[in-house]
């Protein structure tokens, strides 16, 4: 992390269409660059994703990657992209 400001930003698909939205709603992407604890907390505490998949996206040394919700219930995915600049 490199402290500046963290963006969270809300996308929804309808009719093949990515939009930025402000609602939180299910089948949206939330987008994430550089958040602070507090933010990393709302991720797993407010949003629901699970916390070893968000402490690993913040891992410098993680690669790209996909990945399906960890229990049958759980109909999540989550995609972890990183620049390499």
């Amino acid at each position: 992390m490199t402290g500046a400001m963290c963006m969270i930003t809300f996308y929804n698909s309808e009719n093949g269409i990515l939009s930025a939205t402000t609602e939180l709603k299910d089948g949206c992407w939330i987008s994430v660059v550089d958040p602070n604890p507090q933010e990393i907390k709302d991720l797993i505490d407010v949003y629901g994703l699970d916390s070893g998949f968000v402490k690993s996206a913040l891992d410098e040394e993680e690669s790209s990657r996909i990945e399906r919700g960890r229990t049958s219930a759980d109909n999540c995915r989550c995609a972890c992209l990183r620049d390499r600049r």
